[in-house]
């Protein structure tokens, strides 16, 4: 009996030594992982790369309307958790702004995988519901600026009358005999003053002062946001490529009116689409 259970123990442990020589170490570290998540058109896909990696991301769902740019961070040496979120453009802005667009986001944005040719514009529209994400976004910026327009509307009464209650006020103050004599004394001193060779070269010196200010690049972006506001547009349009004025006013009312564009995403573009009207006028919009 006692034979027979030392050959069943010296079975066991010479079954064991072969395995544990047959079966390869396992390694004590496993190479570090990060996790990439890609959020397209709503959609969330992930995975685990190896960190310090290039990402391949995946294809993108391509909508009528509107224009894959990439995403939003680079793919390349991605050594931390990170979300990618595809960016796409409205082709109503044109091809100068959506080249733009896809300018100002990380290099590289785009991967073999995700269009056939990442770098085309796909202006004519495509069979498909625009990016439901991107609607509402545009619906949620629009229904903001109608809201602050019916604010400022609203405003505007009050501020007109205001103005002219202080208009009269100064007006009936400035018709009492005591404020005409101040006046008088004033004109009379002021006068008796530019007689005076000093003050005239004086006055000299600060009109050339003055000139040479209003040539200066602060004071006539100053003078453009002025004008913009003048025009009724925000103080953000200005003019620039040689656009006047009337120019500026009628690119900035031709996208708001036609196109029904949020003054947020025509600032983002401001400067591709003045460049196009400087060349172009309003064709090809």
């Amino acid at each position: 009996m006692r034979n027979t259970i030392r050959k069943i123990m010296t079975g066991v442990l010479s079954a064991a030594m072969i395995m544990a020589f047959s079966v390869p170490a396992m390694a004590d570290n496993a190479a570090p992982q990060v996790y990439v998540n890609f959020i397209c058109d709503g959609v969330t896909s992930g995975k685990y790369v190896p960190a310090g990696s290039n990402v391949t991301a995946p294809s993108v769902p391509l909508h009528a309307g509107f224009t894959f740019c990439g995403f939003d961070k680079s793919l390349y040496n991605v050594t931390t958790n990170t979300t990618y979120v595809a960016v796409y453009a409205n082709n109503a802005l044109g091809d100068e702004a959506i080249r733009a667009k896809k300018a100002s986001l990380p290099t590289p944005a785009v991967s073999a995988t995700t269009v056939a040719d990442p770098n085309a514009l796909q202006v004519t529209p495509l069979p498909g519901p625009a990016p439901a994400a991107l609607m509402n976004l545009l619906q949620a910026q629009q229904a903001a600026a109608n809201t602050a327009s019916a604010s400022a509307n609203a405003a505007v009464p009050a501020a007109t009358q205001a103005v002219a209650n202080a208009a009269g006020a100064l007006q009936a103050a400035a018709q009492t005999p005591a404020a005409q004599n101040v006046l008088a004394q004033a004109a009379a001193a002021a006068q008796t003053a530019a007689q005076n060779p000093a003050v005239q070269n004086a006055a000299a010196q600060a009109a050339q002062t003055v000139q040479a200010a209003a040539q200066a690049p602060a004071a006539q972006s100053a003078a453009q946001v002025v004008t913009a506001a003048a025009n009724g547009l925000p103080s953000w349009a200005v003019s620039l490529h040689g656009v006047d004025a009337a120019g500026v006013a009628e690119v900035y009312k031709y996208w708001k009116t036609v196109k029904n564009v949020d003054d947020a995403t025509l600032q983002a573009n401001w400067d591709a689409l003045l460049n196009h009207y400087a060349g172009h006028g309003t064709q090809g919009w």
